[in-house]
């Protein structure tokens, strides 16, 4: 079992989101995107769900 403690849980790129830890408006970037319609971005890829979204700008270091 791992132990999170509650600073750790709103920091960095990967983030705890669920029923008991919604995420905070503040924790939403701007340039969100929806991996579906994006294909250049998941190449080798297949997705699960349509409705993914991601930063553009995580998914563009992600591809390099």
């Amino acid at each position: 079992m791992i132990n999170v403690t509650k600073d750790q849980i709103y920091q960095g790129n990967l983030l705890l989101i669920n029923k008991k830890y919604p995420v905070h408006q503040e924790g939403v970037v701007s340039d969100m995107i929806n991996l579906f319609q994006h294909k250049e971005l998941v190449k080798g890829y297949r997705l699960k769900e349509i409705t993914i979204r991601l930063s553009r700008g995580l998914a563009d270091q992600a591809t390099i």
